[in-house]
């Protein structure tokens, strides 16, 4: 067996000073190899010692696997200028073993992270970051069980902190941002999920004051803080805040946030409303066990598939749906558009709250490529006890929809019809439909649309949203 030393020498030796890129395998990568695509290094820890004497930006890839000291990982990884890390939507693992303070070193000035899932146990945080506005990215991540993620190694500075598309599970927050006169800091957070979290940032409560702070399109729900589930945002906006153990505060200061367009429902005891009597609300869903808030835009509660579980997809029938005269250029959580007809009356708006209300959809989660020769399912929702009839094009949609009595027809022509399904007492739906077929439709994308029985429609039918699969190889 080589000595521990070893593979590094050989690594420095392989891996030139002047490198800015390097590649990663936990599986299939060695020690001793020069950390190219072709020839992936074993571990992160390695590449980031290659990397260190170069100038940024720092690129690492990872693939598939898991990254932990089983795998040879050696944490805290190295902290440097620009570093960017660069994981594999399909199976990217972070595994940080417990007790560790910080997955990185101190120090920390640039940090970008994509489709990476980390795991660790409170109070672990990412990173301290060392400089006045510095820079942390986050995008398609998952991190589940951590502290607040972002600290700073000095109070009296402030951080840019851009996180997309990413969740958060049974985390204290995200952290950062804790002084205010050492730089103009900013954090944005758009289409994520914050589910069993203490809070969003700065430990369990939102950023220091003099932050500007946006939240959107984003799901923050039972959170675990006894005061605050966001704390000191500036701007929420298409935002579902619910099932959290405190309601939504005024805050100290100046801050007093601007919430619009968000479904805030069932937070607290119940006692008070689940928003404080000086918030700016525009265009919102309030609704708690006291009842609808006097400032809720539409009446009743928001009628979620499962909100005790975190579920809050809308169900058919919200009071929630189609309340927004337009959509078409804002994203929901999921990143696509809001301008789906969800009541069926052949008017297309958009929803409150984070999730826009689909009649023909995928399961949460599941991916838009399917592989040959495996059932994938689907779901319509709809007026209970009715019925809808599900049509498939081989060519994708149209280029343009065609007018029909039930609305716009998405399909390519030559569409076919699947099946005719019922809705039954709940007005939802899931089936499996298998994908079969020669090797020669991988990569074929295939339309879907549903014709559906509704009584807001004044030809008593309506279409339901056009849907896209990609078929995969299998």
């Amino acid at each position: 067996m080589l000595p521990r030393l070893a593979p590094l020498l050989v690594v420095l030796a392989a891996a030139p000073a002047s490198a800015d890129t390097l590649w990663v395998d936990p599986v299939h990568g060695l020690p001793w190899n020069p950390g190219t695509e072709a020839e992936p290094l074993s571990s992160v820890s390695l590449a980031l010692q290659g990397l260190a004497a170069a100038a940024g930006p720092h690129v690492v890839h990872l693939a598939p696997g898991d990254y932990s000291p089983a795998s040879g990982e050696s944490f805290p990884w190295a902290a440097m200028d620009d570093l960017v890390l660069a994981g594999d939507a399909d199976g990217t693992l972070v595994s940080v073993p417990a007790g560790l303070a910080s997955v990185f070193l101190d120090g920390s000035r640039a940090l970008t992270l994509t489709n990476i899932a980390f795991e660790g146990t409170r109070p672990t945080r990412l990173c301290s970051m060392a400089a006045v506005s510095a820079e942390v990215t986050i995008e398609r991540c998952v991190f589940t069980g951590f502290g607040a993620l972002i600290g700073q190694v000095s109070a009296n500075q402030q951080a840019r902190i851009h996180v997309n598309d990413s969740e958060f599970y049974d985390c204290v927050s995200l952290g950062g941002n804790l002084g205010y006169a050492g730089g103009n800091g900013i954090t944005s957070i758009d289409r994520c999920v914050f589910d069993g979290c203490e809070g969003v940032a700065s430990g369990a409560v939102f950023l220091g004051t003099g932050s500007n702070v946006l939240i959107s399109n984003s799901v923050i729900v039972r959170g675990t803080h006894p005061t605050n589930p966001i704390g000191n945002a500036d701007y929420v906006y298409g935002c579902t805040i619910a099932f959290n153990q405190a309601p939504v505060p005024r805050l100290e200061f100046t801050i007093s946030p601007w919430i619009e367009n968000c479904i805030i429902a069932w937070n607290g005891d119940g006692s008070t409303s689940s928003v404080a009597p000086g918030n700016t609300v525009v265009s919102c869903l309030i609704h708690d066990a006291a009842g609808t808030d006097p400032r809720s835009v539409v009446p009743g509660p928001p009628l979620f598939v499962d909100g005790p579980a975190g579920d809050v997809r809308l169900r058919f029938g919200s009071p929630a749906v189609d309340v927004l005269p337009d959509g078409a250029d804002v994203l929901d959580r999921t990143g696509r558009p809001r301008d789906v007809d969800g009541d069926l009356d052949r008017t297309a708006a958009g929803d409150l709250g984070a999730l826009e209300l689909r009649t023909l959809d995928r399961p949460p989660g599941a991916p838009s490529v399917v592989p040959l020769g495996q059932p994938y399912e689907l779901e319509i929702v709809g007026p209970a006890w009715t019925f809808s009839t599900l049509a498939f094009s081989r060519d994708g949609l149209a280029a343009s929809p065609a007018a029909s009595p039930y609305g716009g027809i998405h399909l390519a022509p030559g569409a076919a019809r699947v099946r005719t399904v019922g809705l039954g007492s709940e007005g939802r739906v899931a089936f499996d439909l298998p994908l079969g077929g020669p090797s020669s439709i991988i990569g074929l994308e295939l339309g879907y649309q549903a014709i559906t029985r509704s009584f807001a429609s004044d030809t008593g039918a309506a279409v339901t949203n056009a849907l896209v699969l990609t078929v995969g190889a299998p």
